[in-house]
């Protein structure tokens, strides 16, 4: 038979989605599949792609309408069909006391003028001092009305930089060394595995500490494959269950972005600090309070008409869900996973499939929830519940639950770019603060399937000389101690877990921070 170029793509791509084992376990999907091949088979090349040019134009029509019947003219599609000047569609509160900042502010605005941004907040500290705080919100958007500086975010995975912070108080008090074994301060730990007194406490900050899931054998050994609730809350419990999970991997050998390391904190802060603080308690009585800025973690979510609400994140449509996932899936079939492909969708399509090695490090607490499918992951439908569930606020997660504002987290990492003080306050010794971003280890992530390096204190290294980590949705904070500068960025629009977050900003934002440090720096020579 006559060879037929589009229907034979289209078998293949039928073939390879009902061929993936993650898709199929959704409903009878082979059959399904089978239909569809027969179906398009026997469509003529000139059908197919009329038919393909209507859905395009359909689809195009629906997502142009339901952006702006919910969010308001505000999005870049809507000026790239209509025209006119994108900054009609936006407002900003901005403070700027140093011409430095410019490129700054320049790129913050941007973010909003090319339809990343529903709401965002920027602050910038230089020298101690705040030089900028700038608060954009897109007109019309349901949350845009009451949205300010002092609005809460949920900080999702930059609660790991306040982490970091929290066991360098402790190094502070002369209570403990980042290097210390873990069983020095928890004997338990090592108590049935020799192996693991091997495990320092910096392992577990620098994500390579051998024990990135609760191990192969969870059920037989702790009698559960995703830690209950009640266990979560009975934190004697917990760590009698912790001390159970076997060594993986030889310690400092292999990164594996993992959250149990959220867990084995949280149980040695308890354990080193006098006081039997978690990490939430800690750092809020140590750090946030002396300081005046906004902290909350793991104490549910805070009450409706205090300060400031949470903001609701605002999560993409499912439409664009759907375009970018078979973005995705086409490249694959195509064997089009090149290098940068590889490092902008590869520990997120992974995230997929929930019995991969990523799931298994991510998905370790049973909410008393659904279990997450393909298609709650895929359309956000999970994430959205669980950022709603009050469960998850009420327990003390450690690197994954804080909630603050841009301005509070710039505060806090400004006092650390000051080597331990800010305003005459001084809450870390000097030599600390420099333990803090000490010996870096370099490493391939075999989760998040880039190489990257994390300092002994708990802190990832942008760009050198600059340390600090990013959060679900591309929220992100960051330091340089030479400069003495510290920057926070909080959003809520979340864009899609397959589309790479922090690529899409970090470049932009971190150039335009490389040349305010290097202005900073220009003006200290001159002085």
């Amino acid at each position: 038979p006559k060879p037929n170029l589009t229907g034979g793509l289209c078998n293949l791509r039928v073939r390879y989605l009902a061929e993936t084992p993650l898709l199929r376990r959704i409903g009878e999907r082979q059959q399904a599949m089978e239909k569809a091949i027969k179906a398009l088979k026997n469509v003529s090349t000139e059908r197919l792609q009329l038919i393909g040019g209507v859905a395009v134009a359909a689809l195009g029509t629906y997502a142009v309408y339901k952006r702006y019947s919910k969010y308001g003219p505000h999005a870049p599609i809507w000026n790239k069909l209509f025209g006119g000047n994108p900054e009609q569609y936006y407002e900003f509160e901005e403070y700027v006391s140093d011409p430095a900042v410019a490129p700054v502010v320049a790129a913050f605005k941007n973010f909003f003028y090319v339809g990343r941004e529903v709401n965002a907040q920027l602050c910038l500290h230089w020298g101690g001092k705040k030089v900028l705080d700038i608060v954009g919100r897109a007109k019309g958007a349901p949350t845009s009305d009451g949205y300010t500086g002092d609005s809460l975010h949920i900080m999702y995975s930059t609660t790991k930089v306040f982490l970091g912070v929290t066991f360098a108080k402790l190094v502070d008090m002369g209570l403990m060394e980042f290097s210390d074994p873990v069983y020095k301060h928890w004997p338990e730990f090592a108590a049935d595995d020799p192996e693991k007194k091997k495990v320092k406490i910096c392992d577990f900050l620098q994500h390579h500490s051998g024990i990135p899931t609760l191990g192969e054998n969870c059920k037989e050994n702790l009698g559960y494959e995703k830690i209950p609730l009640t266990v979560c809350k009975d934190l004697d419990q917990l760590a009698k269950d912790l001390a159970k999970v076997p060594l993986q991997y030889e310690p400092g050998t292999k990164r594996m972005y993992h959250f149990t390391s959220q867990f084995y904190l949280g149980e040695l802060c308890r354990r080193i600090d006098p006081k039997g603080r978690t990490v939430g308690q800690l750092f809020k009585e140590e750090i946030a309070k002396p300081l005046g800025v906004d902290f909350f973690m793991g104490e549910g979510l805070p009450p409706k008409g205090a300060k400031a609400d949470v903001v609701e994140a605002i999560y993409p449509s499912k439409l664009y869900c759907t375009m970018i996932a078979a973005q995705v899936l086409w490249g694959k079939v195509f064997n089009k996973e090149d290098q940068m492909v590889k490092e902008q969708y590869g520990h997120l399509i992974g995230n997929l499939d929930q019995t991969s090695q990523y799931a298994k490090c991510r998905e370790l607490v049973d909410w008393e929830e659904e279990d997450p499918t393909l298609i709650s992951t895929l359309y956000h439908t999970h994430d959205k519940a669980r950022a709603e569930n009050e469960n998850m606020h009420t327990i003390d997660l450690t690197g994954l639950n804080g909630i603050s504002n841009a301005r509070s987290m710039s505060r806090v990492l400004a006092m650390v770019a000051g080597r331990g003080q800010i305003d005459g306050i001084r809450l870390l010794k000097a030599e600390t603060c420099e333990k803090i971003i000490a010996n870096p280890v370099r490493l391939y992530d075999e989760n998040l399937q880039y190489t990257n390096r994390w300092t002994e204190g708990g802190m990832h290294c942008f760009i050198e000389g600059s340390y600090g980590w990013g959060g679900l949705g591309g929220l992100f904070q960051v330091f340089d101690m030479d400069a003495n500068i510290s920057a926070a960025l909080t959003v809520n629009g979340q864009k899609h877990f397959l589309e790479i977050q922090h690529g899409r900003r970090l470049p932009g934002l971190m150039g335009a921070f490389r040349k305010s440090i290097e202005a900073a720096k220009q003006k200290a020579e001159k002085k």
